[in-house]
């Protein structure tokens, strides 16, 4: 299986997704942190299931949150450049991709 590392940006942007989830509803919060996990796995078991978005990126939703992995795949990594809110202004992550 392919290898992922997340960019700083898209840590706390995870981080500050889930402490507002568990805010509204205890659990729920680790639960959105499940459902991350296992979209990364899975985008790591097939690097081009994402939707392409550009010529390089890729972008894959969570089952349950209105939330997009955002991605490219760089030799044997999946670079995850942003975990972002469906209703967030597009693009704002741009400036992360190397």
């Amino acid at each position: 299986m392919i290898r992922f590392r997340l960019v700083s940006g898209a840590l706390e942007e995870a981080t500050e997704t889930a402490t507002y989830y568990e805010r509204e509803e205890t659990g729920l919060g680790q639960e959105f942190f499940d459902a991350l996990d296992a979209t990364i796995e899975k985008i790591c078991r097939f690097p081009k299931i994402g939707k392409p978005r550009g010529r390089r990126l890729r972008s894959f939703s969570l089952s349950r949150f209105p939330v997009d992995v955002i991605y490219y795949i760089d030799d044997e990594t999946i670079v995850v450049v942003a975990v972002a809110h469906q209703s967030r202004r597009p693009g704002y992550w741009i400036d992360r991709i190397s």
